[in-house]
């Protein structure tokens, strides 16, 4: 079967940006069904660059032991992406994208394929943060699929994923002494929930 990549004509050149494959030029008019394609290669093309490129792993939430690095069969279960000393770092940056069909690591679907991925994606923030030091965590409220690709709602909604996430993985993280967060669209009103339900923990 053809793969997702070998099927689309555009690629992503070494900026980000998304070029045809044979004139090298910017996306054009393309059918609807190709728009979906590229918005999938694209969604694919930047959570491999998280896992692989900035080295950032899967954790499976829900979880039922305080092992989420491993999957859990018996559960309905995503991921969110973290970076491997989100155990021990003292400083936290947690990303938050907005509602609709933008997946993890993404601000924008439109805005990566037609402006390119370092305004579109959270690959920038993810960098500057591995320079400073961070720790990262990226949340992924939008998902509704699950691991096994059923349509099925993991949580009620988006707030309830964030709190979630946030009370099990950042919380009970007592070595985490300062915590950023980057918040798009309706990735901010979860971003307040946060404040609200942790209030004295945060503020």
């Amino acid at each position: 079967m053809q793969s997702l990549e070998q099927k689309i004509n555009y690629y992503f050149d070494n900026d980000g940006i998304l070029l045809n494959k044979q004139s090298n030029m910017k996306i054009g008019n393309v059918t609807e069904e190709e728009y979906k394609d590229i918005s999938n290669y694209a969604s694919n093309y930047i959570l491999h660059k998280l896992i692989v490129n900035y080295e950032l792993k899967p954790l499976y939430v829900p979880f039922n032991s305080n092992n989420y690095c491993i999957r859990d069969k018996t559960l309905d279960q995503c991921i969110v992406l973290a970076s491997k000393d989100i155990e021990y770092n003292q400083k936290c940056l947690i990303l938050i994208h907005g509602s609709g069909h933008v997946k993890l690591g993404v601000w924008s679907n439109k805005v990566c394929i037609n402006e390119g991925l370092n305004t579109g994606s959270m690959l920038p923030f993810v960098q500057i943060a591995k320079n400073k030091g961070y720790s990262i965590l990226i949340m992924n409220p939008n998902e509704r699929f699950g691991l096994d690709g059923k349509n099925k709602n993991i949580f009620k909604n988006m707030k309830e994923h964030c709190e979630y996430v946030y009370k099990n993985i950042i919380h009970r993280n007592k070595n985490i002494k300062e915590i950023y967060f980057i918040s798009h669209s309706f990735g901010g009103e979860c971003n307040v929930e946060i404040l609200k339900k942790f209030e004295e923990d945060l503020l």
